[in-house]
């Protein structure tokens, strides 16, 4: 059998295409993430249970970490830049470390929101992460790159939120929130030892071009229009994901009477799709649409997935929908990545990949705020219409952008 016709042969290929600079790092972050899949799933209904708060109360203290993330990530992306990528990922991944663990022995709603609120500086990693993707691979491979990140990210939440519900349920879930602590601080140490830095750049800024002038080298990526409006868009469906996380578990607990273990099996079967299908997925887009063309169409099929998880109850029907969701993530979410990165000029790469951050940190925060408040005075169907809506102008715009964005991006 040919290397045509062999799939098992073409993942082997694949994989030889991404450098082991690359591998290497994700493995460190595999293991961080096994410790946040433990509890994330769980963090908003544990919190209305334990602490009896409101769906709304629970969506402010999960977006505490609005103004700390985005000082972390802006930070984050200057540190990126003239300090080095592998110190500020280490630098990032300690403060998550020192929130979580703190919030395992947090015994009041105000200590609680302090931590969480402190857990948004681990995003000051986020843009090193994403700049030294896009050091160490080929541009033509960085979708293959970012589809590979997320099938070592959803292998960990393919058996994570599993094992989180079964140690939230058989012991507490302190244990659960001390054991991200320990996997995340093993992280750190191992990417410390083991990985380069992708590139090492001066403490102090030496050099000055019109893309990075001002505002702490901002200005250039603040004044990109193109750019903007690309994650400006993206926004909307990222405030779409991070129900995932907190309103979603919460209707499914209380009006679909949903167990941890029954979110944890949901949100396994989610993992365990991008884990077998992702790769083949990216490979099979890659030779019929183009990656605006993956964003329009990615966005319109998770606006229905979103759709029909806020609105039915069995678990079986919520299994059918995520995997839809599912597919729709697996078509955008790397085509975002990789346009993002391609819009980004080399020597300001993680100032780039910082303000990008912004984008996933308000939609994360702004979105379950709103959805959260929502549910409050409105019907369970007109609130996941709403935000149904929301995504599909993602798309739309996505389509309006097509021409002008293809052309800049053909230009880099």
């Amino acid at each position: 059998m040919s290397v045509e016709t062999n799939p098992a042969r073409k993942i082997l290929v694949w994989i030889d295409t991404l450098p082991r600079a690359f591998w290497l790092l994700q493995f460190g972050l595999f293991i961080s993430a096994i410790g946040t899949t433990l509890y994330l799933p769980f963090l908003a209904l544990y919190l209305t249970r334990s602490l009896s708060l409101s769906p709304v109360t629970v969506s402010s203290l999960l977006a505490s970490p609005l103004v700390t993330g985005l000082l972390a990530s802006t930070v984050g992306g200057w540190f990126t830049d003239y300090v080095g990528r592998k110190p500020t990922i280490i630098v990032g991944l300690c403060f998550e470390v020192v929130s979580i663990v703190g919030l395992a022995f947090a015994s009041s709603v105000k200590m609680a929101f302090i931590l969480i609120a402190l857990s948004g500086l681990s995003r000051a990693a986020n843009p090193a992460i994403r700049a030294a993707i896009v050091d160490v691979v080929p541009q033509q491979h960085l979708s293959q790159a970012y589809a590979a990140q997320r099938v070592i990210n959803n292998l960990a939440y393919s058996f994570g939120p599993v094992l989180g519900g079964v140690m939230g349920t058989v012991f507490s879930f302190t244990a659960v929130l001390t054991g991200d602590g320990v996997l995340t601080a093993a992280a750190a140490i191992l990417i410390a030892i083991v990985v380069n830095d992708s590139k090492v750049m001066v403490s102090t800024p030496q050099y000055s071009t019109t893309h990075t002038t001002g505002l702490w080298g901002f200005r250039g990526v603040l004044t990109d229009r193109m750019f903007l409006s690309t994650i400006g868009l993206l926004l909307l469906a990222t405030a779409a994901s991070f129900q995932l996380f907190t309103t979603l578990p919460i209707v499914w607990g209380h009006h679909g009477r949903l167990s941890y273990t029954d979110i944890g099996l949901l949100w396994s079967i989610n993992a365990l799709v991008v884990v077998m299908l992702q790769v083949p997925t990216t490979i099979f887009l890659e030779r019929r649409l183009g990656q605006v063309e993956q964003l329009v169409w990615g966005t319109a099929v998770y606006a229905i997935g979103i759709f029909l998880l806020g609105v039915l109850s069995t678990f079986t029907l919520l299994a059918g929908s995520m995997l839809v969701l599912t597919l729709g993530e697996m078509i955008y979410r790397p085509a975002s990545e990789a346009v993002a990165a391609q819009l980004s000029p080399e020597d300001s790469r993680g100032r780039y990949m910082a303000v990008f951050g912004w984008s996933s940190i308000l939609g994360r925060t702004m979105g379950p705020i709103a959805v959260g408040g929502l549910l409050m005075i409105l019907p369970n169907i007109v609130v996941w219409s709403i935000l149904t809506a929301g995504i599909l102008a993602t798309s739309s715009g996505m389509l309006l952008l097509r021409v002008p964005l293809k052309v800049r991006l053909a230009s880099t």
